[in-house]
């Protein structure tokens, strides 16, 4: 199962909550939720290209 962007961005949160809090120790955490967050948001950027270039080409 996938997490959602506003689902990874609300955990991005609570783990810069805990980076804050606890220190660098916990910071790889908060990396791996953006690295996460991008490959979400590139996704979706390829999704609405590969849609945009069949619509264009059926036409």
């Amino acid at each position: 199962m996938n997490a959602t962007e506003n689902e990874i961005e609300a955990v991005m949160v609570l783990a810069a909550r805990i980076v804050a809090k606890y220190g660098e120790t916990y910071l790889p955490i908060f990396q791996r939720l953006e690295d996460e967050l991008s490959a979400a948001r590139a996704d979706a950027t390829r999704l609405d290209r590969a849609i945009e270039i069949a619509r264009t080409m059926s036409d």
